[in-house]
Order: structure tokens, then C-alpha cells, then sequence
């Protein structure tokens, strides 16, 4: 239920808005370590079921069970992906600012060498 409603205002979110993607991996990643936080809080409470019922209500139903370890399986690949996007996302920045160093570098060789032809002619 937390990890449902989480994905559906995610979902919202980016459907309303196209930022750029480090933002978008940003927020997925913070809700994200913020659903998992809440899901451990939950469990680990005196206050809620204790381990005896969870385990009990778990066993009655084995898929209920697998859908909770594939869902948190995949709020942990989706926490990867986002922060391998961030990575990409500022190595092709570097990559790109690196390429317009080396293009500027290029072209002001080339003038100085077409100004030093032209002086001995």
C-alpha cells in the first residue's frame, strides 16, 4: 500500500511536469529511500502487529509475499537506475564541456598559426 501510493504520485509527478533528469532521479530516489525508511518503521514498530502476525498474514497468502519482495526489489533497482542516470547524466555533461575546451583550443591554434603565415609573407 505505502510502495503503491508512492509509485502513483511519482507517476503523477513526472506526467505533469518534464524536468530534466537529474532532478527526476533526485525525487525518485528520495521518495524512494523515503517509502523503504517507512516500510522498515512500520515492521520494526511495538505498536504495530508484531512478527508473529506479520508472518502469519504473509503465509496465508504466498503471492502477497512475493509481490512485497518484488516490489521492494524494485524500488532498490529503481534507486540504481537513478543514481547510474545522475553518473551518465554528468559524465556527458564533462564529456560535452571537454569537447568545446578541445574545440576552442583547436581553433585558436589555428588562428594564431594563420597569423604567424601571414606575417612572413
Amino acid at each position: 500500500e505505502v510502495l503503491a501510493d508512492g509509485e502513483e504520485a511519482l507517476q503523477r509527478r513526472a506526467d505533469k511536469s518534464r524536468r530534466d533528469d537529474d532532478d527526476l532521479c533526485k525525487e525518485y530516489r528520495g521518495r524512494l529511500v523515503g517509502m523503504l525508511d517507512q516500510i522498515e518503521r512500520i515492521v520494526s514498530s511495538s505498536d504495530g502487529p508484531s512478527e508473529n502476525e506479520i508472518v502469519g498474514a504473509i503465509s496465508e497468502s504466498h503471492l502477497e509475499l512475493e509481490v512485497l519482495c518484488l516490489r521492494r526489489d524494485l524500488a532498490a533497482v529503481k534507486l540504481e537506475a537513478a543514481a547510474s542516470a545522475g553518473k551518465r547524466d554528468e559524465m556527458r555533461h564533462t564529456v560535452t564541456e571537454l569537447h568545446k575546451q578541445l574545440l576552442g583550443e583547436a581553433n585558436l591554434k589555428r588562428r594564431n598559426n594563420r597569423g604567424a603565415s601571414l606575417m612572413f609573407q
